[in-house]
């Protein structure tokens, strides 16, 4: 049974040298027909084809240490829902224009939700 796993393994794994390696940090591994790609274009029309203004927002732990607490990603969850629904222009949030967008800060949330099991 080793043996059969050990030949498929070889087997399919043989192109993954020649396989062309491509990583665009606008993009980032978003399907090629995604709804994002439709308004990222609109967007480039708009503004005569000028990159999008992106904002990031990295958090650190005051004490320096590591962001895997508990505690650390409740206040991180808490700023971003901070973020999306505190501060409204003419009473729409960011969670309700941002569609697809939204989706960036799933895994801090999907992750938060599940340390806390352990925890």
């Amino acid at each position: 049974m080793a043996k059969v796993f050990l030949i498929f393994s070889i087997i399919f794994s043989i192109r993954i040298p020649f396989t062309e390696k491509r990583d665009d940090i606008k993009t980032g591994y978003t399907p090629v027909h995604a709804r994002a790609f439709d308004e990222m274009q609109a967007y480039l029309q708009f503004y005569d084809g000028l990159d999008p203004v992106l904002l990031y927002v990295i958090i650190t732990a005051r004490d320096g240490g590591s962001m895997n607490r508990l505690a650390h990603l409740n206040q991180t969850v808490a700023l971003i829902d901070r973020v999306g629904k505190g501060f409204p222009v003419r009473n729409l949030t960011f969670y309700d224009i941002c569609k697809s967008f939204c989706d960036a800060n799933e895994p801090v949330l999907q992750y938060r939700v599940n340390l806390s099991f352990f925890f």
